[in-house]
């Protein structure tokens, strides 16, 4: 009886060393290149009270964000309805043309920043204007090339599209 006491206690120990030594030996790990990027939001800039503009610009070269994550906003975009203003995104490209930064553009009714919806007024209160505009066909923008394919004074956004009419200078 005690050499099964004795085996079975000998056991736990080496299950709680061996458990130990994998939890808490370093292992070297093959290093991997990663950066960070961040999320600007320029509807949270403008609702915080700062100059959206001068913000992106200190972010990307005070600060030397180099990876941007860029919300594009469905209530800012089409104010009025089958009316676009892409100036802002436009004006936001170019920046980051010139800081060589690399852009994720988010788009669509749910975007990044509280409260993630942002549906036009003339599509709010309409169930049938707002359930059409995210479900029936839409017209769409061509796909631009890479930035790096471009001109750095050109805008993304400066090629024909079929959307409506287009407001603001690019």
């Amino acid at each position: 009886m005690l050499k099964i006491l004795g085996y079975s206690s000998g056991g736990i120990i080496l299950c709680v060393l061996l458990l130990w030594g994998y939890t808490n030996i370093p292992i070297k790990t093959p290093e991997k290149d990663f950066s960070l990027g961040t999320t600007f939001s320029l509807h949270y800039a403008t609702e915080i009270g700062l100059d959206w503009q001068k913000v992106y610009v200190a972010m990307l070269e005070d600060l030397g964000v180099r990876k941007v994550r860029l919300p594009v906003y469905w209530n800012r975009i089409e104010e009025k309805e089958g009316t676009y203003d892409y100036t802002q995104v436009d004006w936001q490209v170019r920046m980051a043309e010139k800081y060589d930064a690399k852009l994720i553009m988010v788009v669509g009714q749910k975007v990044p920043r509280w409260p993630e919806c942002f549906i036009p007024e003339w599509a709010q209160d309409d169930t049938e204007k707002k359930r059409a505009a995210l479900f029936e066909e839409r017209p769409t923008r061509t796909v631009m090339p890479p930035l790096s394919a471009r001109k750095a004074s050109s805008s993304v956004l400066s090629s024909p599209m079929n959307i409506g009419t287009r407001r603001g200078g690019a």
